[in-house]
């Protein structure tokens, strides 16, 4: 069978390895100077390559169609993945969170296995070859390139990725050609972990500060779509760090949600215990002005953000400050309110959340229910997860269905 691949990412690698190796006729047609372009971004250039979890782990951190992935990570688990490395001599090493990365500590050494087994399978890749439209006869036949080029195939394994790092290029291309077999997309491609943008004035005063031990609550009008304890990292229009990233992927751009961050800077005190502690504090610095107060409780740079958003002189006295002064306090504490205004955008977004709809595809085979001879992987389909090498896991486990299909 002669099998083409359209996209050299993770997906497409592996596609193009499962189906050499199955015996099929592989070739993967790559846009760029080489494969793996994208890849060697991830985990900060030390690629996440998977995690330790059990397939229904990797499931609970999928947020956009999870069902869909059942038989995707259950035919080929994260603990194939780590075998399929181990045996070709690429060591692993787990570090916080469950995740597993290379022991090179080099994305590279990934990108370089990915090739070289499709290659040791007997699939060859063609890079600089830029597919722009399928060729269609009641079934997909093939597919044109941009320089004219047309190559037949069996079917095709559409696997070139999301709209995220454009420059890799991932821009939403293979969107188009999705489109052009009848697919819809559906949800409608985002960004997703990515920065938040906020035009709150103060951010620029406290540009550079971490924060942890917090935690951050994304509100759409009043309803909370996200809520979790850890680090935040404030710049000067943006919302980042860990927390930042995993609330983009509840972030929806609509009109008539009023999107807002909650940030709660003590979790581990109730109200109750935080005025205690305020009163404390207040009693122990009573002689200071108020502006001073705080050099116990917050960060350096954050001190004088509270201090105007109380409403309260910085002048004043401390036991000047009465109950309900104390009271306004604490909930500013607890409630430290940022209004958003987007996303840093596809630029910058780690993933793309939503893609090809999952109910125009086979779970079992990543089949095209609409395109007889086409199949799709990775990043192009609408499934999308947190952090933690469960994207890859996607990719690789997407990848292996649509390569082995008609097995």
């Amino acid at each position: 069978m002669k099998t083409l691949v359209v996209g050299g990412g993770p997906a497409g690698l592996f596609a193009a390895f499962t189906a050499s190796s199955r015996g099929d006729d592989v070739l993967l047609l790559e846009k760029n100077k080489r494969p793996g372009k994208k890849l060697l971004l991830t985990g900060e250039g030390r690629c996440n390559v998977t995690s330790t979890l059990s397939p229904e782990g990797v499931l609970d951190n999928v947020f956009v169609a999870r069902n869909f992935l059942y038989s995707a990570l259950y035919s080929f688990s994260p603990l194939d993945t780590r075998n399929f490395f181990a045996e070709r001599g690429l060591k692993l090493k787990e570090e916080r969170g469950r995740r597993l990365y290379p022991v090179t500590d080099r994305a590279e050494s990934v990108r370089k296995v990915l090739v070289e087994a499709v290659r040791a399978a007997g699939g060859e890749i063609q890079t600089g070859r830029e597919t722009v439209e399928l060729i269609i006869d009641n079934k997909i036949e093939g597919v044109r390139t941009a320089g004219g080029e047309e190559y037949t195939a069996d079917r095709v394994i559409l696997a070139a990725g999301g709209s995220s790092y454009p420059s890799t290029g991932s821009d939403g291309s293979g969107f188009e050609l999705a489109r052009q077999a009848g697919h819809r997309l559906h949800p409608r491609p985002r960004p997703a972990l990515v920065p938040l943008k906020s035009e709150e004035e103060w951010l620029d005063s406290v540009a550079g500060l971490k924060l942890k031990n917090i935690e951050l609550s994304l509100m759409a009008g009043e309803e909370v779509k996200f809520s979790e304890i850890g680090e935040v990292e404030l710049r000067e229009d943006e919302i980042g760090g860990a927390l930042g990233l995993l609330a983009s992927c509840h972030y929806e751009e609509a009109e008539e949600d009023d999107y807002r961050i909650l940030l709660d800077l003590k979790p581990g005190l109730s109200r109750e215990k935080l005025d205690g502690r305020l009163q404390r504090d207040f009693s122990r610095y009573s002689n200071k002005m108020y502006k001073n107060v705080y050099q116990d409780l917050l960060p350096a740079w954050l001190r004088p953000v509270i201090v105007d958003m109380s409403g309260i002189s910085p002048e004043r006295r401390v036991h000047q400050i009465d109950s309900e002064e104390r009271r306004r306090i604490c909930q500013l504490l607890k409630n430290l309110e940022i209004f958003l205004s987007g996303t840093a955008g596809f630029k910058r977004a780690i993933i793309t959340a939503g893609g090809v709809d999952t109910d125009e595809i086979v779970p079992g085979s990543m089949a095209s229910r609409i395109a007889p001879g086409l199949f799709l992987a990775g990043e192009m389909l609408a499934p999308a997860a947190y952090t933690g090498g469960h994207n890859l896991q996607i990719a690789f486990s997407t990848g292996f269905l649509a390569g082995r299909a008609g097995d």
